[in-house]
């Protein structure tokens, strides 16, 4: 099943969307016990077989929750621990998550997402489950610069949504393919790190939208030299900062 998993993952549009496919992916996850995985796939509200997904996979929970009662709590012992080490190790505890169900996830990421020893990216990845659960309740969240703000799952863009909808990345995407295209990877793959660290709050935080773009340009060495947003430069350093904690294996 691990392997059959492996293969969906490479095309995991083609089983979510084509009807034939989900009894497919639905059963495979079942019997790997991918519980997160499968309460976001029931999310989606747009199964063919909804109802008897839901069903058995309820029957599922239940009864491992029951009787593996010990197993789940080690797991959450094990995904809370993620706060003792450094950026770079913290993902590996979080790639636990997959075996819990969506109760305990909620329950974990609210905790998570307001601990200053969390990194911004595992706050990331925390909030890409509670959108793709679509969660109606508000959740905080302690951003980069240390300020509790709220989003509801439901209300908020799947990250991939934020990038196609970000006026940012757009304008320096097409500055670079006219003027640059060698550099636009590098810049697109820099500014993608940096939307990721602010989000789900990407879009307020990455205004003025020409001052971000300017910046941008500057550091690349495409810039005027005229404009400058001190502002925007401080925003961008301390996500540059949060880059090499990532990157650092001190």
């Amino acid at each position: 099943f691990k392997s059959a998993y492996a293969i969906i993952l490479e095309n995991k549009r083609i089983y979510i969307e084509e009807k034939s496919n989900q009894s497919v992916y639905f059963e495979v996850l079942l019997q790997l016990t991918y519980f997160l995985e499968i309460e976001k796939l029931l999310a989606q509200k747009s199964l063919v077989n909804q109802q008897d997904f839901e069903k058995a996979y309820r029957i599922a929970k239940d009864y491992h929750l029951m009787v593996y009662k010990e197993k789940f709590k080690k797991l959450e012992i094990e995904v809370t621990s993620l706060v003792d080490y450094p950026s770079f190790q913290q993902g590996k505890y979080l790639k636990k998550l997959i075996f819990l169900p969506k109760e305990i996830v909620i329950s974990l990421a609210k905790e998570l997402l307001v601990n200053p020893d969390v990194s911004l990216f595992s706050k990331n990845e925390l909030v890409q489950h509670l959108v793709q659960l679509r969660l109606t309740e508000p959740v905080e969240v302690l951003t980069y610069d240390n300020k509790v703000v709220s989003f509801v799952g439901s209300e908020t863009l799947t990250l991939n949504e934020a990038y196609q909808n970000n006026q940012v990345l757009k304008e320096v995407s097409d500055y670079f393919e006219q003027h640059n295209p060698s550099l636009k990877k590098e810049v697109l793959s820099t500014i993608k790190i940096h939307i990721g660290c602010l989000y789900p709050f990407q879009d307020e935080v990455m205004k003025p939208v020409q001052s971000w773009v300017e910046e941008y340009l500057e550091k690349y060495g495409q810039g005027s030299h005229s404009i400058t947003d001190s502002k925007v430069q401080n925003i961008q350093e301390r996500l540059d900062e949060e880059v090499l904690k990532l990157m650092s294996f001190d």
